[in-house]
């Protein structure tokens, strides 16, 4: 009988990344080993890295699942399929954390060998991601969360204007970061994860768009009275509310438009200075328009 025979190769694997767009380093280090001779009768291929615990590890081939299995306390997962076929194939993995958030999906084009095992090792599965807005002002903080590998390095990455932060993971994984707005400029950012851990790194989580709004505009419409308050003078009820029914609808918004600056500020004086600054303007009338009810 043969004695089996074990070959190691470090190479780089066809990696499949969710968003293309951006630069993203292969994880380093995938170790492929392949065990021939012996007893072997199937041609198999196995499965091992890192994750955060618990996680639900999927594999799939040709857009199926054909196996899953759920990493340990410690974040580490492995597995093996049997009865596979030889030849050159394509398996994609993914992880779903115990918080129920999809890690991104990474892929290996694998030639496997009949009647031998091939195994993939040093996997490291990408972290998970969440914001808890998508959309802040200059003068607010976004917070970045989401499980890893323990104790690995979450490095954030923001583009177009790039710059990076970092977390760090707790024991049982989970991280976060929270995200000061004010010295970013106002616009759309696109921000996606890694996790790396010693000599280690994953690929990408998958991509959030995170919306920077100007600070001016959001303190002003943060600082304005109610628009119960405002329909409680009788000199805007009677002039934007012309049927009586509490609310400023659309079509009478239409109606009394051309009598802002004539009528409003002749009649009542300062009353349609909603945002206090000494004048009654278009800013006011803008800011009208926001509180309108459509109901």
């Amino acid at each position: 009988m043969l004695k089996a025979i074990i070959l190691t190769i470090i190479f780089c694997l066809t990696i499949i990344s969710v968003f293309s767009a951006r630069p993203v380093r292969a994880e380093s280090s995938v170790v492929v080993s392949l065990k021939v001779g012996g007893d072997l009768e199937d041609t198999t291929l196995s499965f091992s890295g890192m994750t955060s615990p618990k996680a639900v590890v999927t594999v799939t081939r040709d857009g199926a699942v054909i196996g899953t299995t759920i990493a340990d306390d410690g974040g580490r997962f492995d597995f093996t399929l049997t009865a596979q076929t030889h030849g050159i194939k394509e398996y994609k993995l993914y992880a779903t954390d115990r918080g129920n958030l999809s890690t991104s999906t990474i892929g290996y084009t694998i030639n496997l060998t009949e009647n031998a095992n091939t195994s993939l090792g040093n996997i490291f599965l990408p972290p998970t991601i969440t914001l808890d807005k998508t959309k802040v002002s200059q003068d607010g903080t976004v917070k970045f969360s989401g499980i890893s590998y323990p104790s690995s390095t979450i490095t954030l990455f923001f583009s177009p204007h790039p710059f990076s932060k970092t977390a760090i993971a707790n024991n049982t994984g989970y991280w976060e970061y929270s995200l000061e707005a004010k010295d970013l400029d106002a616009t759309e950012y696109q921000v996606y994860a890694i996790s790396a851990y010693q000599s280690t790194q994953s690929l990408g989580s998958s991509p959030f768009t995170l919306k920077i709004e100007s600070a001016t505009v959001t303190t002003s419409l943060l600082n304005l009275k109610p628009i119960e308050e405002l329909l409680r003078l009788p000199e805007a009820v009677a002039l934007f509310d012309p049927n009586g029914d509490g609310k400023i609808e659309l079509p009478e918004l239409f109606d009394v438009a051309s009598a802002w600056f004539k009528e409003f500020s002749k009649s009542f004086g300062g009353t349609c200075d909603l945002n206090n600054d000494g004048r009654c303007d278009i800013t006011d009338f803008s800011i009208l328009m926001y509180y309108i009810q459509s109901e």
